[in-house]
């Protein structure tokens, strides 16, 4: 069998195809973070809280974060949507929306302790990342130290 034109162009368009679609997929802004972790474990000052029978998830995935729980109220249904930016040693939120049945709602008052459950206290959040590997994640600010196991 000889290699003809027609094939050698058959080639070269299945080579350009393949590349423009692998030229745009998006990747992860970091393998390990991504993902979806339950919170296990939140310390406080005072106390230490159980949060493992409470089912909060953080789900991260290209610079979004969907933490979604039980806690239903107020509209809401249980799911709250971030912006993250994630430097390796730090964690930043820099903004929360609530999700209501029909629409997303910023939060706006800096000591709301609607998302305190979840781990959050405010309308935004800066944690650092304590530990971070493919099983465990620790992250801490000034008042909360907050243990997730990848889901």
């Amino acid at each position: 069998m000889k290699f003809s034109f027609v094939n050698f162009q058959f080639l070269i368009i299945f080579a350009l195809a393949i590349a423009l679609l692998s030229a745009c997929a998006k990747t992860p802004d970091d393998n390990t973070l991504e993902g979806q972790w339950q919170l296990m474990q939140a310390e406080y000052p005072e106390q230490t809280v159980d949060k493992k029978s409470e089912a909060i998830y953080w789900a991260f995935q290209l610079s979004l974060l969907e933490i979604r729980s039980h806690y239903v109220g107020n509209g809401t249904d249980g799911t709250t949507l971030c912006r993250y930016n994630y430097t390796g040693d730090s964690l930043l939120i820099p903004e929360i929306y609530v999700h209501y049945h029909t629409s997303d709602s910023l939060i706006t008052d800096a000591s709301t302790e609607l998302l305190l459950p979840l781990g959050i206290r405010g309308n935004k959040a800066a944690f650092a990342v304590e530990q971070l590997s493919g099983s465990r994640m620790v992250l801490k600010n000034q008042t909360e130290r907050l243990t997730f196991r990848k889901f």
